[in-house]
This record gives structure tokens, sequence and C-alpha cells, in this order.
């Protein structure tokens, strides 16, 4: 499905595809090509095997060092999927995984559960392999000369270099997206912030994101908002999903995913462009809360980490201007340090008032590999104003991860 919907995209709508997506595409296509090697490898090595031949050896040895090599380069994301496809299935938590945006996949019990098998079996596999040719391998074959080593041990390496590379090595640019088409279609979008248009109560540069909802490629572009609108001329026609923050904080920039502490981001909206039109669209924008305690994020953080802290923890941040309740809310986040970065949708904490400081409630000490999310929202006379994200080098987030320690 995945192949089949990549090479629809590739074929159909090749000329409306950006550079990374087109490289988003290929490393899919070739890898699919590899894995589909090693299993008609597999297949040919067990047939061998039943026949008794002695370039069944070689060739199961080499393919099941590989899937193992792979697992290892690998191991820390392979546990960690595997955890998240059982905490899924066992808790029915709701979940959900970051994929390429040109192939969308929306997680449910069934796909959970074929993606534990297909992640979990292949490495358990190669390793009883494994253990069954150095154990009886002598008893069921007889040796394999030399000669036969070479092909499967060559074949086996460069699909190793070669996944290797695309898992690791290949010049994948996340932040680097490519412009919008270039059309006759105008968009004029009207920022509107607790159910008024913004007006005078914020300037400065617009980050844009539009993504194709025929194709799923997402692109950027830069705007100014002036005179309380946000206008982007010569747009190609499409139909785009689109999402916009305005820089209202000089002491920071846009970041690397619209918008930080102090600055005004938007939800998604839908809007169909046609060449020779113009469209004007009201978006309802909020504010990026600044964390105040137990650390800054005005400027984001560094690396992905998961904060210590005592029980009660404290939590402060900024006063948002028009606010007059805020909402904190604590998550179970399982399987943080594995790399699955989702709340299971369990609240332990939560909270609501115009105060700006809360002390959560006393909790126990968290053991690793789980952690905690706390998320803020600030609601003001009509709709919500305010919500809290972040951001570092490797990562974006939209709650503060944290456990409790000793």
């Amino acid at each position: 499905m995945r192949v089949g919907s990549a090479l629809q995209k590739l074929l159909w709508y090749g000329d409306r595809l950006g550079a990374r997506d087109r490289q988003g595409i290929s490393l899919l296509l070739s890898g699919s090509f590899m894995t589909g090697v090693m299993d008609l490898a597999w297949i040919a090595g067990a047939f061998g095997l039943l026949r008794r031949r002695t370039w069944a050896r070689p060739l199961i040895v080499c393919v099941s060092l590989l899937e193992i090599a792979l697992g290892l380069a690998s191991g820390k994301a392979w546990f960690g999927l595997c955890t998240f496809y059982w905490a899924y299935l066992r808790e029915g938590s709701a979940g959900w995984m970051m994929v390429p945006l040109w192939l969308p996949f929306a997680l449910d019990v069934a796909h959970g559960a074929l993606l534990l098998f297909g992640h979990a079996v292949p490495p358990l596999a190669a390793a009883v392999a494994l253990s069954l040719i150095a154990l009886r391998g002598r008893r069921w074959l007889p040796p394999s000369p030399l000669a036969e080593w070479l092909a499967p041990g060559i074949v086996m390496g460069l699909i190793a270099g070669q996944l290797l590379w695309g898992f690791f090595g290949a010049p994948v640019q996340l932040a680097a997206y490519d412009p919008p088409l270039r059309g006759g279609a105008r968009l004029v979008i009207v920022p509107t912030l607790d159910g008024e248009p913004l007006g005078d109560r914020a300037a400065g540069t617009v980050g844009v994101q539009f993504i194709d909802r025929e194709i799923h490629a997402m692109r950027r572009a830069t705007a100014t908002y002036t005179n309380g609108v946000v206008e982007l001329p010569n747009i190609g026609a499409g139909k785009f999903t689109i999402a916009f923050a305005i820089d209202a904080n000089p002491a920071n920039d846009l970041g690397r995913n619209l918008g930080m502490a102090g600055d005004l981001r938007s939800g998604y909206a839908n809007v169909d462009l046609v060449d020779g039109t113009a469209v004007r669209k009201e978006i309802p924008v909020y504010r990026i809360i600044r964390l105040l305690e137990p650390e800054d994020t005005l400027k984001g953080g560094g690396t992905r980490r998961c904060i210590a802290l005592h029980s009660p923890a404290t939590f402060t941040w900024e006063p948002i201007p028009g606010a007059t309740t805020y909402t904190e809310r604590i998550e179970r986040s399982p399987g943080f340090d594995l790399g699955t970065y989702y709340s299971d949708g369990r609240v332990v904490a939560k909270h609501e008032g115009p105060q700006t400081t809360w002390a959560a409630p006393t909790m126990p000490p968290t053991e690793a590999p789980d952690c905690f999310k706390l998320t803020i929202e600030a609601t003001g006379m009509r709709t919500k104003v305010a919500t809290f994200a972040t951001e570092g080098t490797d990562y974006v987030w939209d709650g503060y991860y944290f456990r409790i320690g000793e």
C-alpha cells in the first residue's frame, strides 16, 4: 500500500512534488526494493534447506546477519516502536505516529498488530535461524564451498550499505521546504484572536505552511503581517491545508515549526485556490505560552530530554493578555526514553483557574522509560487565546515532558 501510494503520487503529480518529497519517495521505493530482496532470500533459503542444498546455509546466514545488524543499528527506534504498538494494543491508547506527509497513515488496532508483528518478528526470527544453523547445520547440510558464500555476502553487504545510508546518512533536510508553486491565485488571510480581528495587536514576519491535500506535499512561504492581513499573491492553484505564525515576539524568531514563545500561531484551515481568483479567509490565531519555571522556554530548549523534578512540581508561565482562565493538564507519556513521544490520554492531574502558577499534586517517582506530559491552554472571553509549545535542536513538542525523581 505504501509503495503503491508513493508511485501514484510520483507518476500522477510528479511535476508538483518538491525536492524533499521526491527524495522521501525515492528512499521509500529503494528501501522497499531492498527489503523485498531480503524477503525473497528468506524464502529461497528455506526452500534450499528443505532440498538439502549447500547454498542454503550461506544465504540464511547472510540474510539473518543483515536483519540482526539492521535491528542493532536502529535498536532504540526498533524497541521503541515495538513498545509503542504493544502499549496501543494492550491499553487502547490514543496514540499517534508521525510519518511523511506524502504518505498519510492512521494507526488503529489492526495496523498496530500488523506493525508490531512486522517490527518485532524479523530480528527474532533471524536470531533463531542463526542458532539452528549453528547447532544443526552440519547434520542437515554438507559443507558449503567458499564460492557459495561470496554471492550472498556481497549482495547483502550492498543492501546493508544502501539501507543504512538511507536510515542514517541520506541528506534529508527536515527543515527545508520548497516554496509554493507560483501561479495566478491570490490568498488574503485575516487573523482573528478571541473572536475578533487581530488588527494592530501584532506585527512581524509571517511563516506560512502549505500542505497540498492531493499529493500530501508540504511547502512553506514567508510574508508580512500589515494592515491587519497576510497577503500572498501569485500562489499556484490547488487544494491546500494551511497554517501560519506571526513573529510577534522580537526576543526570538519563528523557529522550525511556525512559532516560538510569545508568537502567534494559527490552527489548520482548508483553502481551495483557482488561478485568476482571490480568496479572503479569516483564521483564528493563539499565542504560544512562555514557560518560566522550572525552565524558561523563550528560545526553546536543547536536545530532547525528560526533565527530572521533585514532587510536588511547580510550574509558572508568562501571563497572556486577555486570558481569563488557564487549564493545566498532566498526562502519562509511556516509553519516552525509547523514542515514543506520545501521550496515552490518561489524565493524571488537571487544574483550571486564573493563576499563572500551579503546584501540581504530589506524584510518586517515575521509572524510566516513562514520563509525564504537561499541557497548558488559556481561554479568553470567547475562545482559546494561547497554548503551550516548545522546540529544541531535535524536537518540536506541544507539551513539557518531565518525570518525578526520588
